[in-house]
């Protein structure tokens, strides 16, 4: 994943930075004892950083469309021009603007409501905002309640399991290829690869990992706003 992280948006990622904030460093700092606590604590440390990560990259990007459709390629003088053109073109041909938020920002289809949601900005009127689908929807669990090495325990792959069929149900109901899980300790996309539940879970990425411009490693925050990237692609965040 974080190859094709690099490959695909590594310039623009350079490109663009985000203004700083307290993010509490690279985990979580508030202690979890429960469920709630996780939830209280991701929308404390990291939410906000991938909500106007996205918001900064989709401006960007949707400046340059408009600038490149009024202004002839012979009088660009914008250096950061090349990068941008090379995501619009190849990395997001086909592209919708993207939020995060929690699962009821999105629309829950037979009241199933996932925890958390990359979601397209419905209209808005006097009364309420018109939810749109989720394109993205994931699951929180305390890492006592679910882990990627779970799966390897036989004692424990019931319960690592029942995880990830909760998720298969919100990715077959909202039609996404993509889902993931967000533990206190891990984040492991998912992606679902045919219609009979089978799932394919990528590598956990540890809140504990981060790197620097000069060696980039794949980190929570980096993977969440991927996935963000991918839910806006038009061509590819729907299951086929």
């Amino acid at each position: 994943m974080q190859t094709t992280i690099l490959q695909e948006f590594g310039p623009l990622l350079n490109l663009i930075h985000v203004e700083d904030d307290l993010i509490g460093g690279t985990t979580p700092q508030r202690e979890i004892t429960s469920e709630s606590g996780l939830h209280l604590a991701s929308g404390e440390y990291f939410h906000p950083r991938i909500r106007r990560s996205l918001r900064y990259t989709f401006q960007r990007l949707n400046d340059r469309a408009e600038r490149r459709a009024h202004v002839p390629s012979s009088l660009e003088d914008d250096p950061s021009s090349e990068i941008l053109d090379r995501v619009l073109d190849h990395g997001l041909p086909e592209r919708t603007t993207v939020f995060m938020g929690v699962g009821s920002d999105a629309t829950t289809p037979n009241q199933y409501t996932p925890d958390l949601s990359f979601y397209v900005a419905g209209e808005t009127d006097s009364q309420r905002r018109s939810l749109c689908p989720n394109r993205l929807p994931g699951d929180m669990k305390p890492s006592w309640k679910w882990s990627h090495s779970m799966g390897q325990r036989p004692i424990q792959y019931s319960e690592f399991s029942k995880a990830l069929s909760q998720v298969n149900w919100y990715m077959d109901q909202h039609n996404t290829q993509f889902s993931f899980i967000l533990t206190e300790r891990e984040l492991v996309p998912i992606r679902r690869v045919s219609g009979e539940g089978d799932l394919r879970l990528a590598n956990p990425i540890p809140w504990t990992q981060h790197g620097t411009l000069q060696e980039p490693k794949l980190t929570v925050a980096l993977g969440l706003w991927y996935l963000g990237m991918m839910a806006a692609n038009d061509r590819l965040y729907h299951f086929p």
